[in-house]
Formats: structure tokens, C-alpha cells, sequence
């Protein structure tokens, strides 16, 4: 159940950015974009706001140490968490934690569920690389985290 509610916030804030225009909150002004922060506080927002929607005996969590949300379901029967990661496709350590999130879901003793939730502001060819590692990865017989990638240009 945790990670059917963590995508669907994910999805929920796709759908805000791309077609409620709420990408026009990431910007400062037509061409300069806010800081992450701004990004990962308006998640914080549209997750906090979706668990109180749907009266779900849930909570997020922020872990600044490693820059990620976790969520919990409280009535879950499996104790597991859903690891969240909100981050423009630009972040410059995106690549290495994406290859630790690989590495840690390939561990035997994790449950855990991971999520990478990325913001696109300028056309990349980051994407497609970040998709081809994972394919590679799938092919190799490796847990993958999920991805949802979000246009946020304006």
C-alpha cells in the first residue's frame, strides 16, 4: 500500500506541474529557476495535503541527511518504507545517487521501495541516459528504483 500512495503523489504532482501550470512556482522569473528547495517544499505540500485528502493513516518524513522523503503507512501489514527522492534532472549528484539507490535495493536485506521523482527544466540528454542505465540495469537482472519524469519548463 505504501507504494501505490507514494506514486500516486508522485503522479499528482506530475499532473500539478505539467498541466495545472504550477511549474510557473519553480521559477523566479520567465528564464531563472528557484533552488531545489522550492522544488522539494512544494512536494512536501501536494504529499502532505493528498494523505489529509484521502484520510490515510499516513505520515512523510524528510531525511535531510540523505536528501529524501519516506513515507509510511501506519496500517500497512509489511514494515516497509517508501524512499521518495524530488530533484531536478540537472543535479549535479543525481547520477551517483541513482547508482547507490541500484546498489542498495540490490541488497539482501532491503525492503524498501525507491522513487525518483525528477524535474526536467532544460532540455537534457541526462534523461535518456538515466533511462538507458536502468534498462542495462533491468537486463543484468538488477532492482531498479522507479522513475517519474515531470517537464517543469515553463
Amino acid at each position: 500500500m505504501a507504494s501505490k500512495v507514494s506514486m500516486a503523489i508522485c503522479e499528482q504532482f506530475e499532473d500539478l506541474i505539467e498541466n495545472q501550470k504550477w511549474y510557473n512556482y519553480l521559477y523566479i522569473s520567465k528564464y531563472k529557476p528557484k533552488k531545489e528547495r522550492a522544488l522539494k517544499l512544494l512536494f512536501f505540500g501536494v504529499a502532505e495535503a493528498y494523505i489529509d485528502a484521502n484520510k490515510l493513516n499516513a505520515e512523510v518524513k524528510i531525511d535531510a541527511k540523505f536528501n529524501r522523503f519516506i513515507f509510511k503507512i501506519k496500517d500497512d501489514k509489511e514494515s516497509s518504507d517508501v524512499n521518495v527522492f524530488v530533484n531536478y534532472l540537472s543535479n549535479s549528484n543525481i547520477d551517483k545517487t541513482i547508482d547507490i539507490n541500484i546498489r542498495n535495493l540490490n541488497d539482501d536485506t532491503s525492503k524498501n521501495q525507491i522513487i525518483h521523482c525528477l524535474v526536467q527544466k532544460n532540455w537534457s540528454k541526462k534523461q535518456k541516459r538515466i533511462e538507458d542505465r536502468i534498462e542495462d540495469s533491468k537486463k543484468r537482472g538488477l532492482k531498479t528504483p522507479d522513475f517519474v519524469f515531470i517537464n517543469g519548463r515553463n
